[in-house]
């Protein structure tokens, strides 16, 4: 609602209501680089992202073996199995994400699902 209020103090009437709705932003990359060389070492979302409640991320290795998971959507996942505390092994994990985007009719599910590459976990001396 959308309303003016003149110098002296004076409110004009609000002759109609709407809603706009927020726009929530949420993308993953496809690829990082754990190898402690201060660049692109966790997994995180691309930024910004915004009117994200919680999510819940599941990612697994290529025999479908869950590595890490969170609830966070900063994830900050820096390529070791949750399970193990060891560095995973170079290649290709697979994700599915539901992100619980804030809305204005509430919180709204949105799922992602796709494939990391994980380069260079081998310099951190990986055994998957």
């Amino acid at each position: 609602a959308v309303t003016a209020i003149d110098s002296n103090g004076n409110e004009s009437p609000i002759t109609s209501t709407f809603c706009v709705d927020n726009c929530p932003i949420y993308d993953l990359p496809n690829v990082f680089t754990p190898n402690a060389d201060g660049v692109n070492d966790k997994f995180v979302p691309l930024r910004p992202y915004r009117f994200i409640k919680d999510i819940d991320l599941k990612i697994y290795d290529r025999w479908g073996l869950l590595m890490f998971e969170t609830p966070n959507p900063a994830i900050n996942w820096d390529g070791t199995n949750m399970f193990t505390k060891t560095h995973c092994s170079d290649g290709t994990y697979f994700y599915t994400c539901t992100v619980n985007q804030i809305r204005v009719s509430g919180i709204v599910p949105k799922e992602l699902k796709g494939f990391i590459q994980l380069i260079d976990g081998d310099k951190r001396g990986a055994n998957n």
